[in-house]
């Protein structure tokens, strides 16, 4: 053995309390680091597949009044493979809550619901909530 290495254990021995408690929080940073990692890969993971499964819309584009024909010519710009449109009402209930309502169709394919609870409406006087609705009082 070399010199540097006996006055390394010597060192090491000589303050075992500072070099256990460096050594564990060199640890216990290490075991938070790699925690943030797999969590940040888990998180993203099911991000993309809630987005894949629920085909989340790229682009949102509103306008005051749009016909089928415009819809279509917007199908038809390169890299578009679906467009869609929508009704959006904006409502406000007894006690002045904003409710954002949308519209569907049988063929939507585009920023389809999860569907927690029941089912997704099958007639014309059905809706389907949003799980934070029950909270509005």
């Amino acid at each position: 053995m070399n010199h540097s290495f006996k006055k390394f254990i010597r060192d090491t021995l000589g303050n075992k309390g500072q070099f256990i408690a460096i050594t564990s929080i060199i640890a216990i940073g290490i075991a938070f680091l790699t925690g943030l990692s797999v969590a940040y890969r888990d998180i993203n993971d099911s991000i993309d597949d809630y987005y894949q499964n629920a085909n989340l819309a790229d682009y949102w584009f509103m306008y005051d009044a749009i016909d089928q024909s415009t819809i279509r010519d917007l199908e038809l710009v390169e890299g578009v493979k679906n467009a869609e449109g929508r009704t959006k009402l904006m409502a406000a209930t007894d006690n002045e809550k904003e409710i954002l309502l949308h519209s569907t169709t049988e063929d939507t394919e585009i920023n389809q619901p999860l569907v927690t609870e029941g089912q997704l409406p099958t007639g014309s006087d059905e809706i389907a909530l949003d799980q934070d609705f029950r909270l509005i009082k």
